[in-house]
């Protein structure tokens, strides 16, 4: 979280994504040399998936990343990017050279899973507790990084926020009470039953939980901060602080907790 868009990383080239995402639009090169898959304010207008503020896609990676990052999940190294052709700021999110780019159907993804280690089954549950905070709607089996390791197995990452949080209005405009049915709700339901139920999963997300209690509204006003003002939408971020100092972001964590404690009987 140490960087700024003061100290954005410029990009000197850029080509089309040309992937099934629903707000990915282009992989750029920045001056560091390295690959980033770069998202902008304007990459959600007329895409096949419509949300409430598309204009947040990139204020509300740069939020969900830099929480993941403060509460030890694995996520991909994370930039903010500029583009001097039109000023316009992008987040981009570091290609891995080791990720596998192998889009999983069903039966692909149980070979994978049941190769993996008990860490990274663990992570699944810490990711998706971290999911259901955050609202994220679309977190499926092709939305995770798969980094082959030294052992040749898989670690995971989780990446790609655009459909949470601050786009779908979160926390004023979306319902705390209940998460929806959508991809990640579907998934967790598959994914849950070939992973099995341990005390350690729950524990691992638990932890997640834990860990958000004690974020500092102090926390959340330095991310955004860090933000380019083009990313900032005054309103959703000051419904954000509001609700991060007041009783109502506790009682949601403890929403979870109640629903991944059900999910481990």
């Amino acid at each position: 979280m140490e960087q700024s868009s003061l100290f954005a990383l410029e990009i000197i080239d850029k080509a089309p994504a040309n992937t099934n995402t629903a707000h990915l639009k282009m992989f750029v090169i920045a001056d560091d040399g390295q690959e980033y898959a770069a998202k902008g304010i304007h990459d959600g207008c007329n895409g096949h998936v419509s949300v409430p503020n598309p204009d947040q896609i990139p204020a509300a990676e740069w939020l969900c990343s830099n929480l993941a990052e403060i509460c030890g999940l694995p996520i991909p190294n994370y930039k903010i990017l500029l583009d001097k052709n039109n000023n316009n700021y992008y987040f981009g999110s570091r290609i891995e050279l080791a990720c596998n780019k192998t889009i999983l159907d069903g039966s692909s993804w149980l070979k994978r899973i049941r190769k993996a280690s008990e860490h990274f089954k663990k992570q699944l549950w810490a990711i998706h507790a971290f999911d259901l905070f955050i609202y994220n709607i679309d977190r499926h089996i092709n939305n995770y990084l798969y980094v082959e390791n030294r052992s040749n197995s898989f670690d995971i990452q989780a990446f790609d926020f655009s459909l949470s949080s601050l786009v779908l209005g979160w926390p004023k405009e979306v319902d705390l009470s209940a998460f929806p049915d959508c991809n990640t709700s579907n998934s967790w339901s598959y994914i849950k039953k070939i992973t099995e139920i341990k005390d350690e999963y729950t524990k691992s997300a638990l932890k997640i939980l834990d860990k958000l209690k004690s974020i500092d509204v102090s926390t959340i006003e330095d991310i955004f901060s860090k933000m380019p003002s083009q990313w900032v939408n005054e309103e959703l971020k000051i419904n954000l602080i509001d609700w991060w100092q007041s009783p109502a972001r506790l009682s949601k964590i403890d929403l979870v907790i109640e629903e991944i404690k059900n999910e481990s009987i």
